[in-house]
């Protein structure tokens, strides 16, 4: 087994001396003894370094594989969003929070609505019909789109006076 100096190593490798001293302080190449290194085991060490090992090259297919399909699922998801299919959270939260600030609103004016027409009323059933029509009302606002997602007039009115 023939053993070479560091400087024969950088010769035989491509590189200087004093990068085959970096790499044995990096613990990349190993020494038989100070200052005298195996080529073979060299070599092979380098080779390593410099290429991986085949787990090496394995993960990094992975990773470009990881990252082609993140890229694909991003550009679908640019595209449902261009076509109408998908939403941001921002869009669906201001949505949400406008449909149930008009049910709420519209829940909080039946007492004032009704309240009249109660004081009057004798009979329970009655009484009950009438609020049990008044909630079916708001029901139907919030089932429907178009009145649900409308902006809410008290709340902008309250909102301004802030």
């Amino acid at each position: 087994m023939p053993l070479y100096t560091s400087k024969a190593v950088g010769e035989w490798l491509g590189i200087t001396d004093r990068q085959v001293r970096n790499l044995r302080d990096q613990g990349v190449l190993s020494e038989v003894r100070p200052g005298v290194f195996d080529m073979k085991v060299c070599v092979r060490q380098y080779l390593k370094f410099k290429i991986g090992d085949k787990d090496d090259q394995a993960r990094l297919v992975a990773a470009r594989a990881e990252r082609e399909e993140t890229r694909g699922k991003i550009e679908k998801m640019r595209m449902e969003e261009a076509q109408g299919d998908l939403h941001r959270t921002e869009e669906v939260e201001r949505a949400l929070k406008t449909i149930f600030a008009n049910f709420k609103n519209r829940l909080e004016t039946i007492p004032t609505k009704y309240a009249s027409t109660m004081a009057q009323l004798t009979d329970p059933a009655e009484a009950h019909d009438i609020l049990q029509k008044a909630v079916q009302e708001a029901l139907v606002e919030l089932s429907d789109p178009e009145i649900a997602l409308a902006a809410p007039e008290e709340e902008s009115e309250d909102e301004q006076e802030k």
